[in-house]
This record gives C-alpha cells, structure tokens and sequence, in this order.
C-alpha cells in the first residue's frame, strides 16, 4: 500500500499532493515523505542522481524551500 509505504499518509493528502503543480505541494507533509521514500528507494537500488537532480543541487545549494508563498493580500488596522 503506497499510502503506509510514504508513512500512512492521508488518502487525501496524497491526492491534494498528486494534484500540485512544480512545487505547489512543497510545505506538505506528503511532499517531505515522499522526497524521503524515493531518496531511500533510489539508493535502495543502486541508481544513480539523474542529470536534473545534479542540475537542481547545484542551483538550490541549500535545497528547495518548504513554505509556501500563501501570496494574497495582507491587512493590517491603523489605529
């Protein structure tokens, strides 16, 4: 079951996740454990980084950012 294999995530999670775009998805907990399990499996396997995830580490030195730009509108009262 791929939802215990990525550490019981919500079906709903994975779905909202599956349904991002880029890195839409990026401060959800379904994006870190499944930046996890793929990392271990990769290894797992034996395979190599791929020539885009060499060109990402080298470019994002400290990695993708885990926050989402909510963006919108922020209001603030003048007392």
């Amino acid at each position: 079951n791929r939802l215990k294999a990525l550490g019981d995530i919500n079906n709903n999670s994975l779905t909202r996740f599956l349904s991002g775009k880029k890195q839409d998805q990026c401060a959800t907990v379904t994006y870190k454990a499944g930046y996890v399990f793929f990392e271990k499996l990769r290894i797992l396997e034996g395979r190599k980084k791929s020539s885009a995830r060499l060109k990402n580490e080298q470019e994002h030195v400290t990695g993708f950012s885990l926050t989402k730009n909510r963006g919108g509108l922020v209001y603030c009262a003048f007392i």
